[in-house]
C-alpha cells in the first residue's frame, strides 16, 4: 500500500513498442498521499528479465525531465520517461519502473508499476536472390557509378572545427551550420591545463560531409583539479567558488543538521582536497531554508545563474545566446534554497524540428562556462574606469 506517493501508469499499459530508431516514452503520474506537502523525487528502477543483460537505466536508455519536484497535498505530477535505445544494442526484453521517494529521506517512497520492451533481432530477409542479376547489376554500376558518387559527394554540410572551443562555443557554431552537439555522448580526457573544458577530438572530425541535423560527438579535456572546501560554506557562494575550480554544483539536497544555520552546505561529494577532473558534479547537502525566486525574464543564461546563486538551474531550452523569456518557478514565489529551476529561451528548432533542450551535467557545463563569461564581464565592469 502507498505510504507517501500512489504511482500509475495509463490505465492497461504494461509495455510500449520501440519505433525504428529505438525510441519510445512513457507517461507515469504521481500523487502525493502523505498529507502534507512534501519534496518528492522520481526514480528509475531496472528490473531483470530472464537472461537480458542490465541497461535500461545503467546506460542511460531511460531518462527523466527534472525528477525533484514539489508536492502540495493532494496534488499529482505527471512524469515523461524517454526511452531512446542506441543501435546495435543486446537483444533482449527489457523492463523498468519509476519510484517516488522523499527528497528529506529517500529511504522512504513508493514503487510504481513496471513497463516492458524488447529490443529485437533484425529481421533476416527470407528472399533469394536471382544470381542472373549480378552481371546486369555490374554493368549499371561501372557504368553510373562513377557519376553518380561524384555527384553525391558534395551534398551535406561541412562539419565545422571544434578544436579547442568549449561546449558553449561548439554548440552555437554548431547550430548554426544545421549540425547538434550529440549531448549524452561527451567524453573526457586527462589534459594539459590549457586544454582543460575545450574540445580536443571531434567525430565526424572537422572538414568532413554531415548530414542535416546530425549530432556530432565531442571529447573534451579535462584538467586535474582539487575540490575546494565547501562544509559551512553558505549555498549561494558555492556557484562562484565551484564556478573558479571548473567544477559543476550535481545533486543537492536539503536536510536539517543543528550545527549550521540555514541554507549552509554541511556534506559534500567528492570531499574537499580529493583530485578529480574538471567538469566533475559535486553533490551538495545543505539545511533548510525558504527563498524568494528572483525574477530573471530578460537576463543571459550566465547573469541568470548568477542572480539564481540560492537555487540550482537545472535545466534550459531554446538559443541560450538570447536572453530569458519565462521561467518556472516565478520570479517571487518562495521555495526551500537549492529548488530547481527551469529557464526558456526564444525558440531554436534542433533535430527533428523539436526544441533544444540541455539537460543534466551537460546542461551544468554549458551553464558553468556561461557564467564565467558573466563573472568576466562584471570584472571588467568594476575594473573599467569611470566616464
Amino acid at each position: 500500500m502507498a505510504q507517501l506517493f500512489r504511482v500509475d501508469l495509463p490505465k492497461g499499459m504494461s509495455s510500449v513498442k520501440l519505433d525504428s530508431q529505438g525510441r519510445a516514452t512513457v507517461q507515469y503520474t504521481v500523487k502525493n498521499l502523505s498529507a502534507r506537502k512534501i519534496d518528492g523525487r522520481a526514480v528509475l528502477v531496472w528490473l531483470s528479465q530472464g537472461k537480458s543483460p542490465a541497461g535500461t537505466v545503467e546506460k542511460g536508455w531511460a531518462t527523466i525531465e527534472t525528477p525533484d519536484r514539489s508536492f502540495d497535498v493532494n496534488k499529482e505530477e505527471t512524469y515523461t520517461v524517454k526511452i531512446l535505445v542506441s543501435p546495435k544494442s543486446p537483444v533482449g526484453n527489457y523492463a523498468f519502473r519509476l519510484d517516488a521517494v522523499s527528497i528529506d529521506k529517500p529511504d522512504e517512497g513508493d514503487s510504481g508499476p513496471s513497463v516492458a520492451f524488447t529490443v529485437a533481432a533484425p529481421s533476416p530477409s527470407t528472399s533469394k536472390f536471382p544470381l542472373w542479376v549480378i552481371p546486369v547489376v555490374l554493368l549499371v554500376v561501372i557504368g553510373l557509378g562513377v557519376g553518380l558518387w561524384l555527384a553525391l559527394r558534395p551534398s551535406g554540410t561541412a562539419v565545422p572545427d571544434l578544436h579547442g572551443k568549449t561546449l558553449s562555443e561548439a554548440d552555437d557554431i554548431l547550430k548554426k551550420a544545421d549540425l547538434t552537439l550529440d549531448q549524452n555522448n561527451v567524453q573526457t580526457a586527462e589534459s594539459k591545463a590549457e586544454d582543460s573544458d575545450r574540445i580536443t577530438k571531434q567525430t565526424p572530425d572537422a572538414g568532413q560531409k554531415a548530414s542535416k541535423g546530425q549530432a556530432i560527438q565531442v571529447t573534451v579535456g579535462a584538467e586535474m583539479v582539487s575540490v575546494p572546501q565547501l562544509i559551512a560554506v553558505p549555498y549561494n557562494q558555492v556557484l562562484g567558488i565551484l564556478s573558479g575550480k571548473k567544477l559543476v554544483v550535481g545533486q543537492t539536497t536539503v536536510a536539517p543538521n543543528p550545527s549550521f544555520t540555514g541554507a549552509v552546505v554541511w556534506n559534500q561529494t567528492p570531499s574537499a582536497q580529493q583530485e578529480v577532473k574538471t567538469g566533475t558534479a559535486v553533490n551538495l547537502t545543505m539545511t533548510p531554508e525558504m527563498v524568494t525566486v528572483p525574477n530573471v525574464i530578460g537576463q543571459t543564461l550566465g547573469n541568470a545563474i548568477l542572480s539564481l546563486r540560492e537555487l540550482k538551474v537545472a535545466s534550459f531550452s531554446g538559443d541560450n545566446t538570447k536572453t530569458v523569456i519565462s521561467q518556472n518557478p516565478p520570479g517571487g514565489a518562495s521555495v526551500p534554497v537549492g529548488s530547481p529551476v527551469t529557464l526558456a529561451f526564444p525558440f531554436i528548432p534542433c533535430f527533428g524540428g523539436v526544441n533544444c533542450i540541455y539537460l543534466g551535467n551537460y546542461a551544468q557545463r554549458v551553464a558553468m562556462q556561461r557564467v564565467g563569461i558573466a563573472i568576466r564581464e562584471l570584472e571588467q565592469q568594476k575594473e573599467a574606469p569611470p566616464k
